[in-house]
């Protein structure tokens, strides 16, 4: 009878031994997995925190000597920096590079331009809450002039457009024009 229960005895260390070695496998591959799922919950949450968000507006006003100001500021007003990549400008369908605003300006004013001040942003990073002027009339009367006609024919219609493409950090790219819906 010691005999059997002997046996009996070594079978059951055996089998705990195994049964804890399995146990203990088993608790570390499901370890892993929640280490790997909660990681790639922090990543996704890490990007979320640099969402860049890329507006355009234009900012118009006129006083009562016939003199005014216009200009358009692209903004970030997302929680993470944006790399400007690309700026586009359409007019009636055709789209022209950034640094071609004057050529824009002169066919949507039908005359010569003077006293414009542009800044080229491709290529540069705008922090969080930046604003950049991209455009402005320097000469007020002009900017006055420019303000009607822009108000009256271009502000609400598809015919005028800025297109900006941009990315966060990560080399997510995005795009920001007037008909983009965030």
């Amino acid at each position: 009878m010691e005999k059997n229960n002997a046996k009996a005895n070594s079978f059951f260390d055996r089998n705990t031994e195994k049964i804890v070695a399995i146990s203990a496998i088993i608790v570390s591959i499901c370890a892993l997995g929640v280490s790997i799922l909660q990681t790639k919950i922090m990543q996704t949450q890490q990007e979320k925190a640099a969402w860049p968000h890329i507006r355009w507006y234009t900012q118009t006003g006129w006083e009562m000597d016939s003199t005014g100001t216009f200009k358009i500021t692209v903004t970030n007003k997302g929680i993470g920096p944006a790399l400007i990549k690309k700026v586009e400008i359409v007019l009636d369908s055709y789209r022209y590079s950034s640094d071609s605003i004057e050529n824009v300006l002169r066919k949507m004013y039908n005359g010569p331009i003077g006293g414009v001040s542009q800044i080229n942003f491709n290529q540069t990073v705008m922090l969080p809450n930046d604003a950049v002027d991209f455009f402005e009339f320097t000469d007020k009367r002009q900017a006055f002039e420019f303000a009607k006609i822009y108000n009256n024919v271009y502000e609400t219609s598809e015919k005028f457009d800025i297109i900006i493409h941009y990315e966060d950090v990560y080399g997510n790219a995005f795009v920001s024009s007037r008909s983009s819906k965030f």
